[in-house]
């Protein structure tokens, strides 16, 4: 039984990323190749690629892979609370749902630099 679950999620991750690599640019075969498709997930969140070897390790991939699909939701405009816990918690019916929507854009990563994201007192 557990085994059809994995399969549903790694089904929902590869249907998901093959429709979504094309909205940010990338072409949508990418998307279906084994661990390719994390790399090349990191070029589209703006993240070190050494990130995807992070996801080998034990317990570690568990929270990078939150962490991915956090970075995806909110580089598709995904950035209020309730689609990012929807994003965390169950992407694999997430994402497929919001790529099949012609109005979700590739909006990119948040310029952290602003103003608005900095902590402490404006200089």
């Amino acid at each position: 039984m557990s085994y059809i679950i994995y399969a549903i999620i790694i089904l929902g991750y590869f249907v998901s990323f093959y429709m979504l690599f094309p909205k940010a640019g990338r072409k949508s075969w990418e998307g279906l190749i084994p661990f390719y498709n994390f790399f090349v997930l990191s070029k589209i969140v703006e993240r070190p690629w050494w990130w995807c070897l992070l996801l080998i390790l034990p317990g570690v991939n568990i929270i990078m892979l939150m962490v991915y699909n956090s970075n995806l939701a909110t580089t598709f405009g995904k950035r209020e609370l309730g689609e990012q816990i929807f994003a965390v918690l169950l992407p694999f019916i997430a994402f497929p749902i919001w790529a099949n929507k012609p109005e979700m854009k590739f909006i990119g990563n948040i310029d952290r630099s602003l103003p608005k994201y900095r902590k402490g007192p404006l200089r």
